[in-house]
């Protein structure tokens, strides 16, 4: 199937999706489809060929057993996989190659010597027989290229995410100076319930210290902006748990002592995007008014199921002083939600971005809906947000509708291409580049924040979110503003 053949029956499809602009892209028959798979689906799987995830659990268990090492324990079924015949290894090397040659977003390949990095890696991935090692081969290949949206999983990695169902415990944690502190506690979750505050340090998941759990998730190729995510979203995804599982946790309090928590994984509470045979990108949602009457909503992925969820709460607090979207930690998704969420904020019609690939530029646009906010906006970012979350944010923050609070974003947006390996399995690598308006390249750079603040684990344990209630502080200002 050519590449117009490919977009055209992807705009003919139900559903009728614009630009095939989706975050976590669907597969098409013939094993690749242009469009944007999100940091979102990396995140989840790690960023890379492989992380550590939760040990799997049938059901729960008052009193885990002991535990095994991290890596024995992970999702992984087979260790090593199955062995690949030398003509299959060979065929899949050259699709791989060939594939990123051809449609890499950078007829230049960035400045890098795709041929020289073919010779070298080439019999490094022949003398793999075994299928894990061989495909984390061709993602350290991959990783030359120095740039995000690369990945390459096996097909043994895709079986054993398809075993297991995620879950959801609603705390999550940062690598701060003290070690893996909580940062986010969700509203009526099974860590609430459990008594997890902010500011508690999480010394070990099922029996694992979380040193060891993120160092399980890292890759010796990953740069340190792309470690960070990897580290601290495996760390995530075992405090998440599997469903129906009991995740035991040992925490420090702010004053020092140690408790043991048992808390029970439930089912996801938001919708999901389902990505062919790929594990699904899943996003939970929250909105309420803060004190003062300024409007809070976050959301963890940029799922297109939650357009309906986000002009809801948007339109509940139209009377409100200002409005806060919390996109830390949100790795992206579809970023067709993003433009449809800007048409919700933008004051008259905007040019948002321009996206360059090997067949041209594309220019993406919002327009008022009528019923959207027109007040003060904040925007909150991190190191962990990425994609979706900085190609909405990074147009209006130039434009000057909205005030970016927090850390400077990630710098992992490009739009991908996703190919069916003839090993069964699966390669993304970028074919396009956004910019903003101005030109500005969100890749490698990020947003950078208008407010720069950082979280401290003595203002967390007092349960105060600094970069939250810098957000307040700086919209209130605003509204006060002649």
């Amino acid at each position: 199937m050519s590449v117009q053949a490919g977009r055209e029956r992807w705009r003919r499809s139900k559903g009728a999706w614009r630009r095939g602009h989706l975050g976590a892209a669907l597969l098409l028959p013939l094993g690749w489809w242009r469009g944007r798979l999100g940091a979102a689906l990396l995140l989840c799987l790690g960023l890379a060929a492989a992380c550590a995830h939760p040990p799997l659990a049938s059901a729960p268990a008052p009193a885990p057993a002991p535990a095994a090492p991290a890596r024995a324990r992970s999702a992984l079924a087979v260790a090593t996989g199955a062995v690949l015949s030398s003509a299959l290894r060979e065929r899949t090397f050259e699709v791989a190659w060939g594939r990123v040659r051809a449609g890499f977003f950078d007829p230049g390949m960035g400045g890098v010597n795709w041929d020289s990095i073919g010779a070298a890696f080439r019999p490094r991935a022949m003398a793999e027989m075994r299928s894990v090692a061989f495909h984390e081969v061709l993602a350290e290949m991959l990783a030359t290229l120095r740039v995000s949206h690369t990945a390459v999983l096996s097909p043994e990695r895709l079986a054993a995410e398809r075993t297991r169902e995620p879950g959801w415990t609603g705390v999550e944690v940062r690598a701060l100076p003290e070690g893996w502190v909580v940062f986010r506690v969700w509203r009526g979750s099974p860590a609430e319930r459990a008594g997890i505050r902010l500011g508690d340090l999480v010394d070990s998941i099922f029996g694992e210290s979380t040193a060891a759990i993120a160092s399980a998730g890292d890759r010796p190729w990953l740069r340190p902006e792309e470690s960070v995510r990897a580290r601290t979203g495996t760390v995530n995804a075992w405090l998440a748990g599997n469903r129906g599982q009991v995740v035991p946790i040992v925490l420090q309090g702010a004053a020092g002592g140690i408790r043991r928590v048992l808390i029970t994984a439930i089912r996801y509470p938001g919708p999901e995007l389902r990505v062919g045979e790929l594990p699904p990108v899943r996003a939970a949602f929250d909105a309420f008014p803060l004190a003062g009457g300024v409007g809070y909503i976050r959301f963890t992925a940029f799922v297109p199921a939650l357009e309906d969820a986000l002009r809801s709460a948007i339109g509940s607090f139209r009377a409100a002083p200002g409005l806060i979207l919390d996109l830390r930690g949100n790795p992206g998704g579809s970023d067709l939600l993003g433009d449809h969420l800007a048409a919700m904020l933008v004051l008259q019609p905007r040019e948002l971005t321009e996206t360059r690939t090997r067949a041209g530029v594309r220019v993406d646009r919002a327009s008022p809906t009528g019923s959207g906010y027109g007040g003060p906006i904040a925007v909150l970012l991190d190191a962990l947000s990425a994609s979706a979350s900085e190609q909405f944010t990074a147009p209006l923050q130039e434009l000057g509708r909205v005030l970016v609070v927090g850390e400077r974003s990630a710098g992992a947006d490009l739009e991908a291409a996703v190919v069916d390996l003839p090993t069964g399995g699966v390669l993304m690598y970028p074919n396009g580049q956004p910019r903003t308006a101005r030109g500005r390249v969100i890749e490698g750079s990020g947003v950078a924040p208008d407010v720069p603040v950082r979280l401290t684990r003595p203002s967390l344990a007092r349960g105060h979110d600094d970069q939250l209630d810098a957000a307040v502080d700086a919209l209130r200002r605003r509204a006060r503003a002649p």
